[in-house]
This record gives structure tokens, C-alpha cells and sequence, in this order.
């Protein structure tokens, strides 16, 4: 276990980065998803993850009456996040496949 001291608070981490307060069990499912993520997101640069999360809507919204470079704190609300997945035609890296291509695919209403 990894512990950094930031603003004298003492926060603990595994040696490959989660938080201590954040490990617990996700379905098989969920797991999928996150490797689909990783894979597809996980080779660029910081800077470039930058530029895509700060032109969602999400990201827009909660921004609203902050200055530029200010650093925020407002959580990004569900339906924001939900408008901005709705742009997004999810790809499955795995079996180099689009969701939406799968015969067996269930659509969640």
C-alpha cells in the first residue's frame, strides 16, 4: 500500500493506482467495459484526454460562471453525461466490433 499526504489529509493507494476506498468487486460486465475504455483510450497523452473530456457537454455545463484556468469542483450532472454518450457510437475493441453490429445486442431503455 502507497500513502501521499496531500493537503494533510493521508490517502492511501495500491500499488497500481486505485484508491483504497474505491477497490470493491464489478460484474463481469462492467469489467468488459473498462477493458473497452482502457483500450481505446489508454494510449493518448494526457493532454489529448484534456481536449476530448473539456469539448463535452458535461464538462461545458458544470464550467458555467467559473474563470478559465480556475479549477473547479462541481460534479457533472447524469443527463449531461447522458447527452454526451448519446454522441458516441460505443466500439468494442475486443471483438473489433460496434455494439450496435452484435445480433444479440440488448438495447437499454
Amino acid at each position: 500500500m502507497i500513502f501521499f499526504i496531500f493537503s494533510h489529509k493521508i490517502m492511501y493507494y495500491t500499488p497500481d493506482g486505485m484508491h483504497y476506498k474505491e477497490l470493491r468487486k464489478i460484474s463481469t460486465q462492467a469489467a468488459h467495459s473498462v477493458k473497452n475504455v482502457v483500450l481505446q483510450y489508454g494510449a493518448l497523452a494526457s493532454w489529448k484526454l484534456s481536449d476530448i473530456s473539456h469539448n463535452e457537454i458535461s464538462w461545458k455545463n458544470s464550467r458555467k460562471g467559473l474563470a478559465e484556468r480556475k479549477n473547479g469542483d462541481r460534479i457533472l450532472l447524469l443527463d449531461d453525461i447522458r447527452k454526451d454518450a448519446e454522441k458516441v457510437r460505443p466500439y468494442d475493441a475486443i471483438y473489433d466490433m460496434y455494439y450496435d453490429e452484435f445480433e444479440d445486442l440488448e438495447v437499454a431503455q
